[in-house]
């Protein structure tokens, strides 16, 4: 038995899991490959119910960030960034790019990243700097906001679960 926070969770392969609650009642939970949720702060006992590993990235939400975000990635690039879900802490997008296409100048908040397939990826800042990255699924980073281009330098698709961290809010002043 052990506690989590709210959190986002990123299946990156297919699971069946038997939940167990503090009161003694038993769930089977089957998920996709692909599949993101938001959990609410949760206790649990979990045990894999199938015969295959499964892999799943938890972002636990903690404290909310005060950072802003430098821009809107769903409304300045929705050919590549589609809504997956929203809650008042997290909105989760997903960038998909093909082999040889580019993203528009858009911008990110405070965001954690989760691959679901990887590649090489040249990212190119507002003030002209580039570096090119390879990814592989699985891989996670952590950014802090900004503004960029990303051309997909690879022969794959380029697959990724972006979880923005919302800022938290200002009181409204007297």
């Amino acid at each position: 038995m052990h506690e989590h926070p709210a959190r986002v969770v990123v299946f990156l392969t297919d699971a069946s899991l038997d939940v167990t609650l503090p009161d003694g009642t038993t769930r089977r939970v089957e998920r996709k490959a692909e599949t993101v949720e938001a959990v609410p702060p949760t206790r649990h006992q979990v045990k894999n119910a199938s015969t295959k590993p499964f892999e799943a990235v938890e972002i636990e939400l903690k404290a909310p960030t005060s950072a802003r975000p430098a821009g809107d990635a769903l409304a300045e690039d929705p050919k590549h960034v589609t809504l997956v879900l929203e809650t008042d802490r997290v909105r989760v997008l997903r960038t998909r790019v093909a082999p040889g296409d580019s993203t528009p100048m858009h911008g990110h908040g405070e965001r954690v990243t989760v691959i679901l397939s990887g590649g090489r990826m040249k990212t190119t800042g507002e003030d002209g700097t580039s570096r090119e990255t390879d990814m592989a699924k699985g891989d996670v980073g952590i950014a802090s906001p900004t503004r960029h281009t990303a051309a997909n330098v690879a022969k794959t698709l380029h697959d990724a679960i972006t979880v923005e961290l919302k800022p938290a809010a200002t009181a409204p002043k007297p």
